[in-house]
């Protein structure tokens, strides 16, 4: 039975093998991919939470607490409306930026899944048909004897 791997242990004869999705160069990501990735990472923690609570608690105690003359953004907290909103709008667009560089990267995959499936299923009817072969053989080899 001939080899279909080399001893690099990449596939010959058009097979498809693990270690060439692994080794294969994946796209570098662009800046702002890589601003996404960072951005969605932190703001998806406790540490990134508490500190937005603090800075609410500070920006609300401080123009509500403090004499009216130091209020930098009095009731109804307009500036802080606006801060959130932009925060919001920001961060929803970063996690979309970095879904999207996800699913491209699970499609690669799942296709190169789908592809090492073909050729096991290949490969498995191939055996079954040596075996039905080795067991007509066998068939013929005990009728004869």
């Amino acid at each position: 039975m001939a080899r279909s791997h080399g001893a690099d242990g990449h596939a010959r004869n058009g097979e498809v093998a693990m270690t060439d999705f692994v080794t294969q160069e994946e796209q570098e990501p662009t800046l702002g991919e890589r601003i996404a990735e960072v951005s969605t990472q932190f703001s998806g923690t406790m540490t990134f939470f508490v500190i937005n609570a603090a800075l609410f608690a500070v920006w609300i105690a401080a123009n509500t607490l403090l004499p009216t003359t130091l209020h930098f953004d009095p009731f109804p907290f307009a500036f802080l409306t606006l801060s959130v909103s932009l925060e919001a709008i920001f961060l929803s667009i970063l996690v979309l930026i970095s879904q999207n560089r996800q699913a491209a990267y699970d499609r690669r995959l799942n296709e190169h899944d789908a592809a090492i499936n073909r050729q096991a299923e290949a490969k498995v009817d191939a055996l079954t048909q040596d075996m039905q072969s080795i067991k007509r053989m066998l068939a013929k080899v005990v009728v004869e004897s």
